[in-house]
């Protein structure tokens, strides 16, 4: 179960029931939806939920999309999803309940309950206490090396606190927010130890049995099977890593079910009043912040309490306005949309009191897409006034703008809000540039200046790579001459070295202080890496250093055959006669090497009788402008492929395997490859006649193929934006997995074609 800066994040798009908006809501529900509406289109969502609550009323409850990774399941009432391992907030108040009976002391040491806890403390003056764990100030690692987030295997309260044993605290207790998991743990067996009852069973008796919360499909994934909502992590990369209900892991709810939880708060029958004021008061009286279970902050001049949590690929927020007994519910199908799901619900809760107070209602401000040819925006590195040392990134990839915080947090999309450019996307919100012109824009109070091009040197690499599990990816990668870790799939953190093999994390994010040591082989190169007490392997990757391959689906002369006497797509409307151009009468300095004329590709046999290499005429000639243009940076194109005939397209569909046909095009579509307008190349140094190194390797079925995979070394990044500015700026466009693979812009003008490459003259 994850949370981030002490909210809760309800895994899951959960669904309740339709309830129609109360005549009163009507107009602050339509421009709520009207919103809603937007970002789910903006930001591809499948499916979003939402309850809205007026004291004991539920006064609209109703969902957006589908439930099912095919999109045949409409949201509708019976949806339930799932909201963590264990419940944090369920869990807080339930704790809280032992702590108005007297049972529970929140300034006691953890010791007092669970006497075997020994984490490694050098702060020896200062115990960790109950307090202390509630509002994520224990100093804990995050993730404790059993049961953790990281963890391939599941695992008992008991043993994944024991795990904690002999772990270092990265903080002194009680001196700064940090969020753990381990902590929320300890919170569990705490609770577990009082009761001598699990969690799980405890929740569902003490806390949600008495609200009428206790259908089946609440615990265990067996019993629910037609209404569960799939889940979806979006990398950095716009790769959807995975949409699974697999897991039996977590609790499941639905939004009225937590609806109803919003309702008993606001009555007091779950705690008293004295209490829930205690649980949204800020650990730290001087700030706004974490309290024991809710996060505390104001809109506008309102108190604001929260609470957001997601595992596995959803998340849901819940918020309320404690003085106006006002309350929202949120829930999608995306892992680390806490902004999404805070925005809909602050905005949610922002009309709801203007309908309260009788105020008029304001329009929600969505943002757009920007616009490069109306923004003096540029990309490049960006540095805090006159400093050398970059603290930004500014990421151009088409039409859209990316914000890349070097000095640690999380990367996020800019968009246009009112006249503004501002970060908006489901994981991040609010970051907002003024006074842009062509060298610099300001964030609050800080300027920052963009730093002149300059190609970054190389890095070693040993210790770059993917490590961890396909849903627990963490990258390390170099930036700017240091060793960054991206984490938990939208977090980057600069690493300080200590010694050896031994970093430190520098940023502020939830790893804040911990320790991250390398492990290699006797060749130097790494094979895990543990972070906090979680050691993950170093990740293997199919054609890491020479050539991608698969297991054919079936022989590749027998599908060749079958190819062969198929019939392409027919042409629709009228197009273009071709004039297909051999790319080596063009230009004497390109570089071929044409993978599918040998064995030196993915299936390991030629597909190709010669070695050719075709383009539409225009096509070709832009090619060459781009070629020409490199080369007074001292690069040229080494070209791997071009018209590519229809029928060895059906070879390569059909020969791989459905879960990677990402990477291959569909013959029933036929590709631009068959138009002559698609062509595969690289950079090769004109110095040297070596090709450069790039993030992943020609025609690897690997994340490491995206035009924005992160990984990597800034060397082979900019090695890879370098080959793509100089397409993208003659009329060429980059395919959205593979960074080798530019099609022309004309390319829809001209039909699928199955002719032989030998059948063209020179």
């Amino acid at each position: 179960m994850r949370a981030f800066l002490c909210l809760l994040w309800f895994t899951g798009a959960a669904i309740a029931a339709d309830v129609p908006a109360e005549p009163k809501y009507v107009a602050a529900v339509a421009e709520l939806e009207k919103f809603i509406r937007h970002e789910i289109e903006q930001k591809k969502l499948s499916a979003l939920s939402i309850a809205l609550v007026d004291d004991q009323r539920v006064v609209r409850t109703t969902g957006f999309g589908f439930i099912d990774k095919n999109r045949s399941v409409r949201a509708t009432e019976d949806a339930v999803f799932r909201i963590g391992a264990d419940s944090e907030l369920l869990t807080k108040l339930c704790v809280m309940q032992l702590v108005e009976q007297g049972k529970l002391d929140l300034d006691a040491p953890i010791t007092n309950y669970v006497a075997d806890f020994r984490p490694e403390n050098p702060f020896a003056d200062t115990l960790i206490r109950l307090r202390h764990v509630l509002t994520h100030r224990s100093g804990l690692l995050c993730e404790p090396p059993k049961g953790s987030y990281f963890d391939s295997e599941t695992s008992s309260t008991a043993k994944s606190v024991a795990s904690v044993n002999g772990t270092k605290l990265a903080f002194k207790p009680g001196e700064r927010f940090k969020y753990s998991a381990a902590g929320n743990a300890v919170v569990r067996q705490v609770f577990e130890s009082k009761l001598s009852l699990s969690t799980i069973n405890s929740v569902r008796e003490r806390l949600l049995a008495p609200l009428g919360i206790d259908h089946p499909e609440i615990y265990g994934f067996a019993r629910i099977i037609p209404s569960i909502g799939s889940g979806v992590i979006q990398t950095l990369y716009d790769r959807d890593v995975f949409a699974t209900n697999e897991s039996s892991l977590g609790t499941y709810f639905s939004a009225s079910d937590l609806a109803t939880l919003m309702r008993a708060l606001f009555a007091g029958s779950i705690v008293k009043q004295s209490t829930l004021d205690a649980m949204m008061t800020a650990a730290n009286p001087d700030t706004e912040g974490c309290g024991l279970g809710l996060a505390m902050s104001h809109l506008g001049t309102r108190r604001l309490f929260e609470h957001t949590e997601g595992v596995y690929g959803t998340t849901g927020y819940v918020g309320g306005l404690p003085d106006e007994k006002l309350g929202v519910v949120v829930m999608t199908d995306r892992e680390n949309a806490s902004a999404l799901t805070s925005r809909i619900g602050t905005e949610a809760l922002t009309l709801m009191a203007a309908v309260k107070d009788g105020s008029p209602l304001q329009k929600i401000v969505a943002s757009t897409a920007i616009d490069w040819q109306a923004t003096a925006l540029q990309p490049g590195y960006y540095a805090v006034d006159d400093s050398k040392t970059p603290s930004l990134r500014i990421e151009r990839h088409h039409d859209r703008a990316f914000l890349w915080p070097l000095t640690g947090g999380s990367p996020a999309e800019l968009r246009l809000v009112g006249d503004s450019l501002q970060t908006d996307d489901v994981h991040q919100r609010g970051t907002r540039l003024d006074a842009v012109t062509g060298d610099g824009f300001r964030i609050d109070d800080v300027v920052y200046r963009r730093l002149p091009d300059a190609k970054p040197q190389a890095a070693r690499t040993e210790l770059i790579a993917e490590y961890g599990y396909d849903e627990h990816l963490v990258y390390v990668l170099e930036e700017v001459g240091r060793l960054y870790v991206l984490i938990d799939w939208h977090f980057l953190d600069p690493l300080r070295p200590v010694k050896g093999d031994e970093y430190v994390f520098l940023g502020n994010s939830r790893y804040a202080g911990e320790f991250v040591v390398f492990h290699r082989d006797a060749s130097g190169r790494s094979t895990s890496v543990t972070i906090g007490g979680v050691t993950l392997p170093r990740r293997k990757i199919d054609g890491d250093g020479g050539t991608f391959r698969i297991q054919p689906v079936r022989p590749v002369d027998v599908l060749m055959k079958e190819a062969l006497a198929a019939t392409p797509p027919a042409p629709k409307g009228e197009l273009a006669t071709p004039d297909l151009v051999d790319l080596a009468t063009l230009d004497p300095t390109l570089k071929f090497d044409i993978r599918y004329a040998t064995a030196n590709n993915f299936l390991g046999t030629p597909v190709y009788p010669i070695a050719r290499a075709l383009l539409q005429r225009p096509a070709a000639d832009a090619l060459v402008r781009a070629h020409r243009e490199l080369a007074k940076n001292g690069y040229g194109l080494l070209i791997h492929d071009a018209y590519r005939p229809w029928h060895v397209t059906k070879v390569f569909w059909d020969a791989t395997p459905k879960a990677q046909h990402t990477f291959v095009a569909d013959p029933a579509i036929g590709s631009r490859h068959n138009r002559g307008c698609a062509v595969d190349l690289t950079l090769y140094d004109l110095k040297t006649g070596q090709p450069v190194t790039m993030p992943g390797g020609y025609d690897e079925f690997s994340d490491r193929s995206y035009p924005r995979y992160p990984g990597g070394t800034a060397l082979q990044r900019w090695h890879r934006e370098t080959l793509r500015a100089a397409m993208e700026s003659n009329g060429f466009t980059v395919y959205e997995a593979e960074w080798w693979h530019f099609d022309y812009r004309d390319w829809k003008k001209y039909p699928v074609l199955n002719v032989a490459l030998s059948e063209f003259q020179r």
